[in-house]
């Protein structure tokens, strides 16, 4: 009965030793490890330079999206929308046109639960264009 209960002992403590994981990511020197889901956040945002519209490809974000916040070139609100009650999102992609922007610098900040994710797009306005 001893060697029964023993043996159950160290199977308990091998699974513990062997699931526990104290490293947080961190390097020798100190450094954060960057994961591959945090690496593809910058592959988020696509342009169509020609319609002029912002496409966000939700999917690739790790994390929810709760809102979305673009600002011109004065850091003043032109745009903001809650996120979390879309659901008319075609394939997780949502869209933006900024074709009627008088800005001439937009900063896009989107919201997720843990980080920030920016884009700033640089527009002609129709008198440079000419």
């Amino acid at each position: 009965m001893k060697s029964v209960i023993t043996t159950i002992v160290i199977s308990i403590l091998f699974t513990f030793t062997v699931f526990a994981n104290n490293d947080n990511g961190e390097l020798g020197n100190g450094e954060m490890q960057l994961t591959p889901a945090e690496t593809s956040t910058d592959n988020c945002f696509f342009l169509d330079l020609e319609e002029k519209i912002l496409f966000i490809d939700l999917e690739e974000i790790n994390g929810f999206a709760k809102e979305i916040v673009i600002k011109n070139g004065n850091d003043e609100i032109i745009f903001a929308e809650q996120m979390w009650d879309q659901f008319d999102l075609n394939g997780n992609i949502y869209e933006w046109s900024y074709a009627e922007e008088n800005a001439s610098n937009i900063t896009i900040e989107l919201y997720t639960f843990t980080k920030v994710l920016t884009k700033e797009i640089q527009t002609l306005s129709p008198m440079a264009s000419k």
